[in-house]
């Protein structure tokens, strides 16, 4: 993919599910620079920064359309389990630029915000 920066970059953070869904969009260079936000907020809101113990590729950022999902996995993953109660399930959501409240118009380029908020298992009163 040709997009202004190296292969071997773009091999290091992104994965081959989050390089397919950016090389199919309109924007490649725009839904990389989405997903490398995404990544870095997905860090901050972990509390932890980029750490040894969690490899880029271990925080998926899958765009589809103007909407994004994370996927944990490995160091990033168990960090998210260290921080959520027992009984409860993290929630994660990515939000990609900002809305324009006098138009209702939203830009989907721009910086990231993931928040992660534990929501009580339906299973934990059984």
């Amino acid at each position: 993919m040709s997009v202004g920066v190296g292969d071997d970059w773009i091999d290091e953070v992104f994965t081959a599910d989050e390089r397919k869904l950016c090389e199919r969009g309109i924007d490649p260079t725009l839904l990389l620079a989405r997903g490398f936000s995404g990544k870095e907020a997905c860090l901050k809101a972990l509390g932890t920064g980029r750490t040894a113990d969690i490899d880029w590729h271990d925080i998926e950022v899958l765009q589809t359309d103007p909407s994004a999902s994370l996927r944990l996995s490995g160091g990033a993953l168990q960090e998210l389990q260290g921080l959520t109660p027992a009984s409860y399930e993290p929630v994660l959501h990515a939000c990609f630029g900002c809305r324009d409240r006098a138009s209702h118009r939203h830009d989907f380029g721009g910086p990231a915000a993931v928040t992660i908020a534990p929501v009580r298992s339906e299973t934990a009163d059984r």
